[in-house]
């Protein structure tokens, strides 16, 4: 069964009164809005940096900030990227490099706690290709709570297809509240000539657990079930 399936079969017993226990994800983003990808090219078509900003369901809004950072003014085509249709795509030309920064709103706090508290973590779907010589692709990963925040560092794997990689809820450091999470912050930062896709965000329990109450549920309102489109790589 797949993990969107699990999700969808989770909510459904939720909604019949039913209790349930099941290993799943619940699906934060998979970037199937909107259907077809925003595509962008930095500098030729598009500023730099270059925004975007979608509404997703249960009034939750994602921004996208893509730039380049080296060099400056950016190349003609320093930075082709896509975010929608399945994916977050950037590729980064033999002499450029720059960051993403997706942030989440959400409509209503919601309560990560319930995903077995500590253990718990935020899981990110990724293909990472880091150029020869480059270290990694690293993020930064926050979860905010009013004006506090929960973050923490480290870098994607370089990988050949999709794999995922958690962050653990124990990981974050600072201050902020599991239970009353009210944003997410993800901050892609790419080396000269890297290119990075990433498919999904999602919160992965670690232990089967009940099933979640509507708090929680509200995630899995996001749009989950879209069929998975991929954008070409850059020739």
């Amino acid at each position: 069964m797949s993990l969107r399936v699990r999700s969808f079969a989770l909510a459904a017993c939720a909604a019949l009164g039913l209790g349930a226990s099941a290993r799943a994800d619940f699906i934060l983003d998979d970037f199937s809005n909107p259907s077809t990808g925003a595509q962008f090219v930095i500098a030729n078509s598009n500023s730099n940096p270059f925004p975007v900003t979608t509404n997703l369901a249960g009034g939750t809004v994602r921004s996208a900030v893509f730039t380049v950072t080296s060099p400056t003014p950016a190349g003609p085509f320093s930075l082709l990227g896509v975010i929608g249709g399945g994916t977050v795509d950037m590729f980064f030309d033999s002499t450029s490099s720059g960051n993403a920064v997706i942030s989440y709103t959400f409509g209503t706090p919601l309560d990560f706690s319930t995903l077995s508290g500590s253990t718990g973590s935020v899981r990110l779907t990724t293909q990472s290709a880091a150029s020869l010589g480059n270290p990694n692709v690293g993020f930064t990963l926050s979860l905010l709570s009013g004006l506090n925040a929960l973050s923490t560092t480290g870098s994607f794997l370089n990988s050949a297809g999709f794999i995922d990689q958690d962050v653990t809820f124990s990981s974050l450091a600072g201050t902020g509240n599991l239970s009353q999470v009210t944003g997410l912050t993800l901050t892609i930062n790419a080396q000269t000539a890297d290119d990075f896709r990433l498919d999904k965000i999602a919160l992965s329990e670690t232990t089967v657990v009940p099933a979640p109450p509507a708090a929680l549920l509200a995630l899995a309102a996001l749009p989950v079930f879209g069929l998975r489109r991929y954008f070409a790589k850059k020739a």
